[in-house]
């Protein structure tokens, strides 16, 4: 199956960020499988699997907080 990235895009607004979302969600899927025991016979591959359901707008998502690394930009030095 192909899916094209503007159609992916349409549910996350940027190509880039879709397609890290879909390869994020390929490893969650493979990693989900994996600790089942291995993929079902006649399983698609984890990696379609991700890619239909990003375009689908199935995967959600948000920006992680960055940790602090022990200053403030706005002090003065």
């Amino acid at each position: 199956m192909i899916f094209p990235v503007d159609e992916i895009m349409k549910e996350y607004g940027n190509k880039y960020e879709s397609i890290i979302i879909a390869a994020k969600e390929a490893r969650r899927i493979n990693s989900l499988r994996l600790a089942a025991g291995g993929a079902p016979e006649g399983a698609v591959k984890s990696s379609v699997e991700a890619l239909r359901r990003t375009s689908e707008g199935l995967v959600q998502w948000k920006y992680a907080e960055r940790a602090s690394r022990g200053f403030d930009a706005d002090e003065d030095a």
